[in-house]
């Protein structure tokens, strides 16, 4: 399967990503995580050196980076079959002007290498599993827009099919979207957006992961902390309200977690994740 992680900037995500992929690969099934774009934040989580290739991590999971302008260069070479003549496409000027500023362009091949396994087109890929840490929700919603937009707007020749091609299988049961939200007004509002936006574009019903989850006291309010009672009423009350008004299933919470390390958080939330698959979660 494919699993977009998406949700506003600074809710976790990319922990959720990392936590969901180290799950699936303790499962046996061959993972391969995947940050988009240039933040290289797995490549400080992790200690090692990550580019476009896959760089195994440990048995059964990897890890890449991949943005646009990789992504249709190696397209390019698996078409063409000869790097010189890539090279020559990539270091002309107006070749290089037309990359970067062709609406949605890079989103396109960013998404044709994501979908390459099922469309069988392009290097092999040969995981059970991608786990996307994707961008965030403007940003995301504009890379799924791309391949229909580009389609519409080039509706006959190679490209338009390949455009189609990827927005089916962008819309079928391939491919899973995990929105990320924390108890905060605005990653909330943003969340319910995004899930809307997914719907709007692909037709999938996207799924929650409600993490940093502040949990139902059954302890009398005197024993949380006094300097966290009244962030604990605020918080609680928003994730109420949040869980009144959604309607859609609740894919994970996780909670907040207490540790500076980010290995140590990963460590944790794939005991979460493993425990909701063994109890027959469809995550």
């Amino acid at each position: 399967m494919i699993h977009f992680v998406s949700g506003k900037g600074g809710v976790g995500k990319s922990l959720v990503a990392a936590s969901l992929a180290q799950a699936l690969s303790e499962e046996g099934r061959r993972t391969l995580l995947v940050e988009l774009g240039g933040s290289h934040f797995f490549e400080y989580i992790y200690g090692e050196k990550i580019g476009f290739e896959p760089t195994e991590l440990r048995p059964g999971l990897s890890l890449s980076l991949w943005d646009g302008e990789a992504c249709l260069k190696e397209y390019l070479l698996y078409l063409l079959k000869f790097a010189k003549i890539v090279d020559l496409f990539f270091d002309n000027t107006i070749m290089q002007a037309l990359v970067h500023g062709a609406p949605g362009l890079k989103e396109l091949a960013l998404t044709g290498k994501i979908t390459s396994r099922e469309r069988k087109i392009g290097p092999e890929l040969p995981y059970d599993d991608l786990v996307i840490d994707a961008y965030s929700t403007g940003h995301f919603l504009a890379l799924l827009s791309a391949p229909l937009a580009m389609a519409k707007a080039i509706s006959i020749g190679p490209m338009g099919a390949q455009s189609r091609s990827v927005h089916q299988v962008l819309s079928s049961e391939v491919c899973e979207y995990l929105v990320v939200v924390n108890p905060e007004e605005l990653p909330l509002t943003e969340g319910e957006e995004l899930a809307a936006g997914i719907d709007a574009q692909v037709g999938r019903s996207a799924k929650w992961v409600k993490n940093r989850w502040w949990p139902q006291l059954s302890e009398p309010l005197d024993q949380v902390p006094k300097g966290f009672q009244e962030n604990w009423k605020r918080k609680l009350d928003l994730q109420n309200q949040f869980d009144s008004k959604s309607l859609r299933e609740t894919a994970m919470v996780l909670p907040q977690i207490w540790s500076h390390s980010n290995l140590e958080k990963i460590e944790l939330l794939t005991k979460l994740w493993k425990s909701k698959r063994e109890s027959g979660g469809d995550l």
